[in-house]
Order: structure tokens, then sequence, then C-alpha cells
């Protein structure tokens, strides 16, 4: 899913009459202690945004033991170890936040996402349901609804979430990226090419989009063999497979992207070249080596072409 995407910030309001009550005698502290437990979590965010994860930690319970209901400690707490890989012990800080303040949209926003990556997809809607019953407008919630409903197959529902998104935010990139995938999934095509378009007139470094972008005008080339416009499409389609490759060198799959519309061209030989740039990235892609040896196959270097397919079908092997 999108799980990544931060919502803003809800700060928590503080409690004085807390502290009146637990120590009635240092007045001075009445003043205080909200703006040193913040000056705690504001130190502990910075610290996040560098991955510094224990010096994070650290501040952020800092600002607990000032205020142990200062719910945005407890939704940041849970985000050192969501960023960690942690998500249950994530979501067990995300649920001190909750027991607090049952209404507190981040937390349930947080929750979600955290469901969303164990895989929990529907009750990850549930949170994000949650979080919208507190603000409608929440168009990073709808957004990853949409993402939940997405993984979910729901792919109406998907589109339905993102355009309550886009209401809020017309200019929100991941909303129009995350419906460009419900239109590919429901075989338009030439929508979800719209979608990635302005996905990217926004952000023109979305990897992502470019990168489906590229597979929705390929497919179209296929559905399209027999109009003059195929090779236009095709051509546009390798562009887009460069224009990922050209942010993002590391997405292998990019590489293969150009290798069929290079084979729909016949440029064999080039090809190869990317056959071999994309196993230079990972060694483990099977259809890589299968297509290498193809390519070789048909320039007769037939003892290479053997040692290709042999590489796909040990990597097919111990997957399977």
């Amino acid at each position: 899913m999108h799980g990544q995407a931060r919502p803003g910030r809800f700060l928590t309001l503080f409690t004085i009459t807390a502290i009146i009550l637990s120590c009635p005698q240092d007045a001075h502290a009445l003043v205080t202690r909200p703006q040193v437990a913040q000056k705690f979590l504001n130190t502990g965010k910075a610290l996040l945004k560098q991955r510094r994860y224990e010096d994070a930690l650290i501040h952020f319970n800092k600002a607990l033991k000032i205020d142990p209901n200062y719910t945005e400690a407890w939704n940041e707490k849970g985000t050192v170890f969501f960023k960690q890989g942690r998500y249950r012990e994530a979501i067990e800080y995300y649920d001190k936040a909750l027991e607090i303040d049952p209404k507190n949209a981040a937390a349930w926003f947080y929750k979600g996402t955290t469901l969303g990556y164990l895989g929990g997809h529907r009750e990850a809607i549930e949170c994000f349901d949650k979080a919208l019953d507190v603000n409608r407008k929440y168009a990073k919630a709808w957004l990853n609804k949409g993402a939940a409903m997405l993984a979910l197959g729901m792919y109406q529902e998907t589109l339905e979430c993102c355009n309550r998104a886009l209401e809020t935010d017309p200019m929100f990139a991941e909303a129009w990226y995350i419906k460009g995938l419900a239109f590919d999934n429901l075989g338009w095509y030439q929508r979800s090419i719209e979608c990635y378009n302005k996905a990217l007139d926004i952000d023109p470094n979305y990897a992502e989009a470019w990168y489906n972008k590229g597979a929705s005008l390929f497919t179209l080339g296929y559905d399209n063999a027999a109009t003059m416009s195929v090779l236009a499409m095709y051509q546009e389609a390798f562009e887009c497979s460069d224009k990922v490759l050209g942010i993002d060198p590391k997405l292998a799959e990019a590489w293969l992207n150009n290798i069929g519309v290079l084979d729909e061209f016949g440029g064999s030989q080039r090809a190869f070249v990317c056959y071999d740039r994309a196993l230079g990235i990972d060694t483990r892609l099977a259809a890589a080596w299968f297509n290498k040896g193809r390519v070789l196959d048909g320039l007769g270097r037939y003892q290479e072409a053997i040692e290709c397919y042999d590489k796909a079908l040990e990597i097919d092997q111990k997957d399977t």
C-alpha cells in the first residue's frame, strides 16, 4: 500500500488541571513543563527525520515522562518502531494514544497504515473510517483507505476514495497515482494514463508514476496492434522507462519494460544490453535470464543461451 504518507500533526492540548493536582507546590513548573515536553517532542521529530531512531525514542520518552497523556508523543514513539519495521510494537503505542483520546485522528490513521503493512487491509479500513469520522477532509486517510481497497480488489471503491481525497487536495499526486492503478486493474488504460499524467504534472520525479504509465502504454500497444498509433505508444512507453531510470536506476523492472519495447521494434542487440543492465542491478530476475537466453538463441549463440536458461530455471526452482 501507499502506507508511508504522513498526516498533518494534531497537537494535544496540555491539561493544566492534572499538573495542579499532582504538584500544587510548583507554580513555576505549571508554565514551563508543557514547553519542555514540546521541545523534547520537536527534537525527537527532527532526529526521526535523520533516522536516528534510538535518540528520537529517548526524547519522546522524556516528553512522556513530563506528560504521560501527550498523545502526539505516543504517536511519534509508534512511528519510531514503524520506521524500523517493528509494526506490532508500533501499533501498541498508537493504541496508547487512542486510550487517552479515542478521537485522535492521527493515531487511527497511523494504526490503519501499519495494519496495511501487516496485510490487515480490512482492519486498516476500519481505522481509516474512524479517522474520517473525526475529520471528513482528512485527505491522506481517504488515500490510504483507497490503497487498502485496491489491495482487496475493490477498484470502484478505490476510485471513490481517491476522488474524496482529491476534493480536499487536487494537487495530491499520490491520489492521482492510486486512482491510475485502480483504472489499470479495471482495464481502462487510457484513463489510467491520464491519472499518471496528472501525478507527473504535480511531481515530475514520481518514478512509480512514470513506470506505470509506461506499462499502461505498452499494454495499449498490444491492444491496438492493428492501428497506426501502436509505434507511437511503444516509443512513449520506452521514454517512460528511461525517465524511471533517470530517477531511480535501481528499478530493474524498468529495464525489462524497455526490453519489451525493443523486442517489438526488433532491436535485439540493444535488448541484449538492457538485459545485462537489469541483471547487473538484480541477478535474481529469472525473466531477464530467460529472455536474454532467447535473444542469444536468436543470434545463434546457443551455448550462452543454454547457460541463461539454466540460470532462469535455477532461480525459479529456488523461489517455488
